[in-house]
């Protein structure tokens, strides 16, 4: 088992494999029933690190078995990479797509409670060959509640923020990057760094 790997699982509480590995299809069955709040409790209950209003989480492919919806999940819709490392309130995501297309990168699933919160970022290499942004959709009706483009927000910046509300009715989201390169024959890569929190006035 890798260095990554031994981290991801030392989140987890369950005492052995098997049981880890069907607490995470309990969750998935939970999810696909769109019974998110039941299904976030159980992974609050056996994630040292989980935390509702946050970005950090573990990633499905170090996990294997024992990955859920609440972790970042890798798309096979964009060729590419992704590197994804947790940070302490956030998430620092640096990506590289080729082939030309659009689509999702990599997501997780949220499950935000009503109100209105923001997503901070710092551009730390600009996207170059296309462009990217985070997409917020309700995970009920696929309905889209924010789209935020990782761009700086003015010239000079690397600093970029958007803002949403969630309404009360499905308490589940799925944020995901989205990328669409210009060209077929060009590649498009870039960092950001990524934080959640509640707007509180």
């Amino acid at each position: 088992m890798t260095t990554s790997s031994s981290l991801a699982m030392a989140a987890l509480r369950p005492r052995d494999q098997a049981e880890s590995e069907a607490v995470a299809t309990t969750i998935g069955r939970l999810v696909n029933d769109r019974r998110f709040e039941r299904a976030w409790q159980i992974f609050a209950s056996v994630r040292n690190d989980a935390q509702r209003v946050a970005l950090q989480s573990g990633v499905a492919d170090q996990l294997g078995e024992n990955a859920t919806p609440f972790d970042w999940v890798r798309s096979s819709q964009v060729a590419g990479s992704v590197a994804i490392i947790s940070a302490e309130g956030g998430v620092n995501l640096s990506f590289s797509a080729t082939g030309g297309g659009s689509g999702s990168a990599v997501r997780r699933l949220l499950v935000l409670p009503p109100g209105r919160f923001a997503i901070d970022g710092m551009v730390q290499r600009q996207p170059q060959g296309g462009s990217a942004a985070l997409e917020l959709i309700s995970a009920c009706d696929d309905t889209e509640i924010a789209r935020i483009p990782l761009a700086p927000d003015r010239p000079g910046r690397r600093s970029f923020s958007g803002n949403f509300k969630i309404n009360t009715g499905c308490s589940g989201q799925w944020l995901a990057l989205n990328l669409d390169q210009d060209d077929k024959m060009q590649s498009i890569e870039g960092e950001v760094i990524l934080q959640l929190r509640p707007i509180t006035s």
